[in-house]
């Protein structure tokens, strides 16, 4: 059963106390999958932490552009129980300002293992594209999301073939985007983000796989078929 994409809600708040909110996806049910994308502008010293909520799990640790530099971006999900409510993601170990969140529901992942391959990629390269990394190891079903994390792109385009989920994109800091894609493929290269080229264009992009649901399959366990002398015993033969 491929992993389905729902729908989500994309929120941009002031990350200068420590923290944003973010509220769950509408209609978000029990066993979806609940993923929070989140970019915040900071300082860019490369140790900046956001923060995971209660009940969240890491798609990866705090990523940052060029590899130490501002913004950062963090990806989590958790398992939706069904009475999901707001949800607070703290930021430590430096000074924030504006965040981006996008609050996402999908369906039919694999309850034990969601999350598959994960990709980053950061750079400061002055062009107006952004690798978007490959996934080397994926399966037939999967649900891939695309994440652009950058500052001041007053336009995003995802690469070829994946649908735009929000996008973010201004003259401020940061800017930020989210797609996907059905892969029906044992590996996928997505290409490249386009998007404007500015001064202070540093970006991280990420690619990561949502695995599907894997139905349980019930075979025949190959009991022996009774005597037929002893079928007709208990009935079962006239």
């Amino acid at each position: 059963m491929p992993a389905e994409f729902k729908n989500a809600a994309a929120a941009t708040a002031s990350a200068a106390g420590g923290s944003i909110s973010v509220s769950p996806p509408a209609n978000l049910q029990k066993d979806d999958l609940w993923l929070i994308v989140v970019v915040v502008d900071v300082n860019g010293t490369g140790a900046e932490i956001i923060g995971i909520p209660p009940t969240f799990t890491d798609i990866s640790a705090t990523q940052y552009a060029n590899g130490n530099s501002f913004p950062a971006y963090r990806a989590m999900y958790k398992r939706a129980v069904g009475n999901e409510t707001a949800v607070t993601v703290n930021f430590t170990n430096g000074t924030f300002f504006d965040a981006w969140s996008d609050s996402i529901r999908i369906k039919s992942q694999s309850f034990s293992n969601p999350i598959g391959e994960v990709a980053t990629f950061t750079t400061n390269a002055d062009t107006g594209t952004t690798d978007a990394p490959d996934l080397g190891s994926i399966k037939k079903g999967d649900l891939v999301i695309l994440v652009l994390a950058g500052n001041a792109h007053a336009s995003i385009t995802p690469p070829i073939g994946a649908l735009a989920i929000d996008t973010n994109a201004d003259s401020g800091f940061p800017t930020s985007a989210t797609a996907r894609i059905a892969v029906q493929a044992a590996s996928y290269a997505p290409g490249n983000w386009t998007h404007t080229n500015t001064a202070n264009d540093q970006r991280v992009a990420q690619t990561f796989a949502i695995n599907a649901f894997a139905p349980l399959r019930i075979t025949a366990l190959g009991y022996p078929k009774p005597h037929i002398s002893h079928a007709r015993q208990i009935g079962a033969i006239p």
